[in-house]
């Protein structure tokens, strides 16, 4: 992946279905005002779908860029240079792409409901997703604090190694040693 692509930019890899708050991560966005640096949204669809009020904050905002579907063979890039993965969902059974940025390199920002505090513990920033403030609050903190934002990718590299398939099938094998 070529790194200078979208230049600077914040990452969020979705798909493009309301619970995913991609309203709110724009308003964000929009509301932290970094010049020079693009919100790039990775995932299947299209910029036309049903979720009430986004054409409108859209409007062919050239620092906002669908990408679409990305193979995995660049996915790995485009998290590693990203300056932050920001994950506003309401609702997530697991949240995969976290764990993804985080292996990656990548420091988080990710909503404090649902399951997404267990899975990322001390590793990423939280925000409320309904508020857009608070989004725009982290975006700005990460982009203006290169410390803040070393130490969040040292630990989410820390996080997703207790992820690992290594980890879980070792954890399995003890469980069924002591179902024995």
């Amino acid at each position: 992946m070529d790194k200078n692509k979208y230049g600077r930019y914040i990452l969020a890899v979705s798909s493009l279905e309301p619970r995913k708050n991609l309203n709110n991560l724009i308003k964000g966005f929009k509301q932290a005002n970094l010049s020079g640096t693009k919100l790039v949204i990775v995932g299947a669809g299209s910029k036309v779908f049903n979720n009430p009020g986004l054409k409108e904050l859209l409007q062919e905002d050239p620092d906002i860029i669908f990408t679409g579907y990305v193979p995995d063979a660049e996915l790995a890039g485009i998290y590693h240079n990203a300056l932050m993965f920001v994950y506003p969902s309401l609702f997530e059974g697991f949240g995969i792409p976290p764990l993804e940025a985080m292996q990656c390199g990548c420091p988080t920002v990710v909503s404090e409901t649902s399951s997404l505090p267990e899975v990322c513990a001390d590793a990423s920033l939280y925000v409320n997703p309904l508020d857009s403030t608070t989004i725009a609050a982290a975006i700005k903190l990460l982009s203006e604090n290169e410390e803040r934002r070393k130490e969040l990718i040292l630990k989410g590299f820390a996080r997703a190694k207790d992820f690992s398939w290594q980890r879980s099938a070792e954890n399995l094998a003890g469980i069924i040693n002591i179902l024995l």
